[in-house]
């Protein structure tokens, strides 16, 4: 972050950890915060700071998920989402959607089952300038929206399947 603050450079960080004996709880996130707010007459570095504690949603381990899981998991995509394409400020939410932007680009994410409300998504998508990244909930790995057929600065993707597949490699490896 002092680097950044020297040279007016935009590097970016994920930090990671298991929170063994509270070290990001008590210890880590405490220092990061007052680094970026400043502390005892010192001035902060300025800079954004998100903390997530993540964890398998839905009622069944990862290898035995079911449609419900599944369900709930695309729900609770958004923010994974977002991280996923550095697109961190949420501009606009509601029971079927988010959208986060950065400078950039958008991530748009349908996270329903149910496509009554489709129609409104797109119609907010295709007011959105910059590039996007569209995450549609479907059963299938990939699927044909011909809503978006035509727009050049939409990236089409599919939830939940591709997530599971990550938490299932994730699961493996461990």
């Amino acid at each position: 972050m002092q680097l950044n603050d020297s040279d007016d450079g935009e590097r970016q960080f994920i930090l990671c950890t298991n929170d063994e004996n509270n070290i990001m709880s008590e210890v880590c996130y405490p220092r990061i915060k007052k680094v970026i707010k400043g502390y005892a007459g010192i001035k902060g570095l300025g800079g954004s700071l998100s903390y997530y504690v993540t964890e398998f949603v839905g009622k069944n381990n990862i290898l035995s998920v079911t449609d419900a899981d599944k369900i709930e998991l695309a729900h609770n995509a958004g923010e994974l989402l977002a991280i996923a394409e550095n697109t961190f400020e949420l501009v606009k939410q509601d029971k079927y959607m988010q959208i986060f932007e950065n400078d950039d680009q958008y991530t748009a994410v349908y996270f329903r089952e149910e496509m009554d409300k489709l129609d409104d998504f797109v119609a907010e998508v295709k007011k959105l300038k910059k590039d996007v990244s569209v995450y549609i909930f479907s059963w299938e790995d990939e699927t044909i929206f011909d809503d978006f057929e035509g727009l050049n600065n939409i990236r089409l993707k599919t939830i939940p399947q591709p997530i599971v597949e990550i938490y299932k490699q994730i699961y493996n490896l461990i």
